[in-house]
């Protein structure tokens, strides 16, 4: 929906819709003339402003202790400590919402629309604004609607705070789907602002090997920016001229918001890829790409088995609206309704139409997966994507924020060799600050050793830079390392974590093909250990890929299970265990080739052939180092 200024705000007999609960739309009762020529405001706030003539229910949500949401009655000439309070307080809100924060103007804690007169809204938001700007904060307004009366004004704003080392907020956005979903044109529809042909034109700049553009089938996995700034521009092309892409280094500089869109592959033989892409990028929220054309398919709900174990915030995407008709499209919808409000999953889909959906999701946000339905030929839908991009909160960012005082550590996702500039290690930054010239450690070696290397130049978002913090995506240029391999980290010698080569975990059995296990072995010493008796345990052993943070390593997985009387025949023999997904079980890990740095409560990724399972670390066992260079 265009947005509308304060000189062309609907007129008294015009009808705005809204979802209601079963997405059905409702009309609201038309306002009052009076009112309704009241409600031009000419506040340098409500420029470009959408004003709306109608809510969406009397009342909202009681105001949440924590997060990110905060309602205010008014702010009318408050006292200076009144002022340093509600710093205080935005502080805190923009803290919890990883540098963005949302206000209601006009609601009190219960959440009634009270609303404000003309005066007091303007008032309120002439305050409001000077206490933004007072901890270097900006202030967008979403939206303006009348009180439930209809006698007031109530407001909606989003306030997004910036520092001079944090540049921009960051989100990650994973980016899941079948293979031939259209996730890459999606992609690469929403960065260049360009139309894609019906046939992929759009997704060959995103590929990175010649099989993938002869296949068109992603392989890899890729991060493609997109940016904002603080009215929620996107930066990455000249909205005047969409052909006309600005340099990233411009785009870096102007923007307040940048969203890592993350490509994974769809196939199946390429699963592994996409679980690793999953466990070392931390994305703050999945986005589910549904093609009309197929609908929910077995590849589909196992996607949303992942993301229901993960516990990560997701959204939908229907593609390919172009290539069904009306009647199709509408059974497809029936059919993703049906399974997101299945026992399974347990959750409240809401398609989004209009710029109002989108700001009832950001007030309710605690159980609602967003569904948008999109056209990468038509460039529908993208307009209401981009400002919902533009709206959610980075939910990593708090915890990276409270990391950044401790010592450094970084995960190695990946290396290279420069000619010219030497070894790279690239990877997030999970605790602490680096900086170019520190002297830090590289390891685990195979004996468990770590190894001192200088940092010697940093790069982040493709552009050069002094330091890098917590949460932070950055390329590193190393000396002194000959070898590097994935999963190694780079730290600070305060920060050499207890490494081990095996561990224990609690893990959720996603999918197990192969059914029955009939393989029973006796481990003495993890019984002694449990103190369990050795006939009320249960052993099933075999090779898997392990995936924890940024390690990827094979190894061996012992599958621990208490026996029920189900398990035993009449004979006290052991009848084969079955192992079916949806079940819950300990397992213990082994890294065959080398030691890795593991910390307790990492995620988990278990995959091979028949079995898949994801979880979290609740022990490990410490390893001997026998030799250590560190010194």
């Amino acid at each position: 929906m265009a947005r509308q200024s304060c000189h062309e705000i609907s007129s008294p007999k015009s009808q705005m819709v809204f979802p209601s609960s079963d997405n059905e739309h409702v009309t609201d009762k038309v306002l009052a003339d009076s009112f309704t020529k009241d409600l031009k405001v000419s506040h340098p706030l409500f420029n470009d402003v959408k004003q709306s003539v109608v809510t969406v229910s009397p009342t909202l949500p009681s105001e949440p202790q924590e997060g990110n949401v905060e309602y205010k009655l008014k702010l009318i000439n408050p006292s200076d400590d009144r002022i340093v309070h509600l710093a205080t307080q935005m502080r805190w809100r923009l803290a919890e919402g990883g540098g963005e924060a949302i206000y209601q103007i006009g609601v009190g804690d219960d959440g009634s629309l009270h609303g404000l007169s003309l005066e007091d809204m303007k008032s309120s938001l002439e305050t409001f604004a000077a206490i933004a700007s007072k901890i270097g904060a900006t202030v967008t307004l979403l939206k303006r609607c009348p009180s439930v009366n209809g006698h007031g004004v109530v407001a909606q704003v989003h306030i997004r705070q910036t520092t001079a080392e944090q540049q921009f907020v960051d989100v990650r956005a994973f980016v899941l789907g079948d293979s031939g979903s259209g996730k890459s044109t999606l992609i690469a529809c929403l960065i260049s602002g360009c139309k894609d042909n019906g046939r992929g034109s759009a997704r060959l700049e995103l590929f990175r090997h010649s099989h993938e553009v002869v296949t068109g089938r992603t392989a890899t996995m890729s991060t493609e920016m997109l940016a904002f700034d603080d009215k929620g521009t996107i930066l990455n092309y000249d909205t005047t001229n969409r052909n006309e892409r600005r340099p990233l280094e411009e785009i870096c500089s102007m923007a307040s918001k940048v969203v890592h869109m993350l490509d994974s592959p769809g196939l199946e033989k390429y699963e592994k890829t996409t679980l690793f892409g999953l466990s070392r990028h931390d994305p703050d929220t999945i986005c589910l790409v549904i093609s009309a054309t197929r609908g929910v398919t077995s590849q589909t709900k196992k996607n949303m088995r992942l993301v229901q174990a993960l516990q990560l915030p997701m959204f939908i995407v229907i593609s390919k609206i172009d290539s069904v008709s009306k009647s199709q499209l509408k059974a497809v919808l029936q059919e993703v309704c049906t399974v997101v409000k299945s026992p399974s999953f347990s959750k409240v889909p809401t398609i989004i139409r209009s710029q109002d959906d989108i700001l009832v999701i950001l007030e309710q946000a605690t159980n609602i997966v967003p569904i948008f339905i999109m056209s990468s030929v038509l460039r529908h839908g993208f307009d209401l994507l981009a400002r919902f991009l533009n709206l959610i909160a980075p939910i990593n960012q708090a915890r990276d924020a409270s990391r950044s005082l401790l010592p450094s550590r970084m995960f190695v996702e990946d290396t290279f060799f420069v000619s010219g500039v030497g070894t790279i290690v690239a990877g997030i930054v999970t605790q602490g600050r680096i900086r170019v010239g520190d002297h830090l450690l590289l390891g685990p070696a195979e004996d468990g050793s770590f190894l001192p290397v200088q940092v010697i130049d940093l790069h982040r978002n493709r552009t050069s830079t002094a330091s890098v913090k917590a949460g932070q995506v950055t390329s590193i240029a190393i000396s002194g390392a000959d070898h590097v391999r994935r999963g190694q980290i780079v730290c600070a010698k305060e920060a050499i974590p207890t490494i081990c080569k095996q561990f224990e975990a609690a893990v959720f059995i996603l999918e197990n093909k192969g059914g029955h296990c009939t393989d029973f072995q006796a481990a003495e010493n993890s019984l002694q250990r449990r103190s369990i008796h050795i006939h009320l345990l249960m052993l099933f052993v075999f090779k898997c890929s392990i995936i924890v943070q940024s390690v990827r390593q094979i190894g061996t997985v012992t599958l621990l299970d208490t026996m029920s009387s189900e398990t035993l025949d009449t004979k006290d023999n052991l009848k084969p265990l079955k192992i079916t997904p949806g079940v819950a079980a300990t397992v213990l890990v082994t890294f065959e080739y080398a030691p890795e740095m593991v910390e307790l409560g990492s995620r988990v990724l278990l995959h091979n052939g028949f079995f898949k399972a994801i979880g979290e670390v609740i022990s490990t066992s410490p390893f001997e180092v026998r030799n250590n260079h560190q010194d």
